[in-house]
């Protein structure tokens, strides 16, 4: 990177990657040959395949010292991007200007030969990086330290597993003194303890003035540990600012709330917005699966502040909320007992708890045929450790004692809680105050 530059660890400019997608294994033999043969006969070439382009006219500025939050949905082109930065592929356009010892902790195993001990495999990727042997020597017992492997580092790698892996490669990127550090989500495969550890290291070296280029979905990690953030969507660069700011839009994008300044405000501590939440909801952001009669009918979902003023898309542990459910009436007789409810489930899928309006003993008779009603769950969200938790509505009828589900939506709402210690266990009945509004 040229001196008038020399304030930049990495300088990416209009970047973009296409990929050659092709539908059968023989289009790829025809797009070697045939638009040449189609050239010498006249002809205009044809093209045997489709473009994908995982990233588009992406430019933006990394400055020494600075720790960089890249966030984005799955697909989105953030695992691209890193791999044009840290030169494993090469872009179809554009240019990435990068000053520095660059280390990279990116797909998991990558750069590990399998048939290759621990031992081995930490002097190839040294070499790989341009590190003596000598300086590795130096630094050895420091990285077998950290990796925490014991007597797997003399085994062949092929007999890891994936923490391992992880284990050892972590260890390798950040005690190699790098001037730029480069870490995709293969944090997530390791354990509490490991993690932790790998935290602490990356504080450490965002004190001593290195460059973190660092991905991940946990967007209450990006806001906390970054300068910066940018939000790839996807292949194109939608946002690039203060972390709480970026990370906010990206939440309501990705719970697929409308953005206006007040979401951008929420995210911060000190904010509050005062825009009643009167109106029915209208939109399911989310639906893995529906199932029921639809003799009634789910309209619209939305999580909002204790109050129901501000619509949120986090919020902390132990924390009150209002849960705001919208329902029509499709062709129930009038004043039909209905059962309302909700449940919440864990990043992991399991049901971790929930209530309804025949529990509370709160009852929720039918509108008329063609109306709707809000129905308002008020509830203090548990001491749940920190992730994306998702409610599932459902309303039901109860004629003679028998239960009929009208419309149940999985995972109609994802949000995210911060804080919290708690992992889950038996299902329990969160403590819920209903109200008709």
């Amino acid at each position: 990177m040229s001196s008038e530059h020399g304030d930049l660890a990495i300088r990416v400019r209009n970047l973009s990657k296409r990929y050659e997608i092709y539908d059968d294994p023989k289009d790829r033999l025809r797009q070697s040959i045939m638009p040449h043969v189609q050239k010498l006969a006249g002809r205009p070439p044809k093209r045997y395949f489709r473009e994908f382009w995982a990233l588009q006219d992406v430019s933006f500025e990394v400055r020494r010292g600075e720790t960089v939050g890249i966030v984005g949905k799955n697909g989105a082109g953030k695992s691209t991007l890193l791999q044009l930065i840290v030169g494993t592929r090469a872009p179809t356009s554009g240019t990435v200007d990068v000053a520095g010892r660059v280390t990279a902790l990116l797909e998991l195993g990558s750069g590990f030969n399998p048939l290759f001990t621990g031992r081995d495999n930490v002097y190839v990727n040294a070499a790989i990086l341009g590190i003596p042997k000598e300086e590795v020597d130096r630094r050895f017992d420091e990285i077998a330290a950290f990796a925490d492997i014991g007597i797997f580092m003399d085994q062949n790698v092929s007999t890891y597993s994936s923490g391992m892996y992880v284990r050892l490669a972590f260890a390798v990127q950040v005690c190699l003194d790098p001037d730029i550090l480069v870490v995709d989500e293969a944090l997530a495969v390791g354990d509490a303890y490991f993690v932790h550890r790998c935290f602490h290291r990356i504080r450490r070296l965002k004190e001593q003035g290195k460059t973190i280029l660092f991905v991940s979905h946990d967007t209450g990690t990006v806001n906390n540990i970054c300068d910066r953030a940018i939000w790839i969507d996807e292949g194109r660069l939608r946002a690039e600012g203060k972390p709480d700011e970026v990370t906010a839009r990206y939440r309501a994008d990705l719970f697929r709330l409308e953005m206006n300044d007040e979401v951008v405000e929420s995210a911060r501590p000190e904010a509050r917005a005062a825009n009643p939440g009167a109106q029915p909801e209208t939109v399911v952001p989310n639906s893995d699966r529906r199932m029921g009669s639809r003799r009634c009918r789910i309209l619209g979902i939305g999580l909002y502040d204790v109050d129901g003023v501000e619509r949120i898309a986090v919020a902390r542990a132990g924390q009150e909320v209002s849960i705001r459910i919208s329902i029509e009436n499709v062709s129930l007789d009038r004043a039909t007992p209905l059962i309302v409810g909700y449940e919440l489930f864990t990043p992991r899928g399991e049901n971790f708890g929930g209530m309804n309006t025949r529990m509370a003993q709160f009852e929720v008779p039918a509108p008329a045929a063609g109306e709707h009603f809000t129905l308002r769950a008020r509830v203090r969200l548990p001491e749940l450790r920190q992730g994306h938790y998702a409610l599932t509505p459902a309303v039901a009828t109860d004629a003679a004692d028998e239960v009929t589900i009208e419309d149940r939506i999985e995972n109609a709402l994802v949000f995210e809680i911060l804080g919290g210690k708690h992992t889950g266990g038996s299902w329990m009945r969160l403590p819920t105050t209903f109200t008709i509004e």
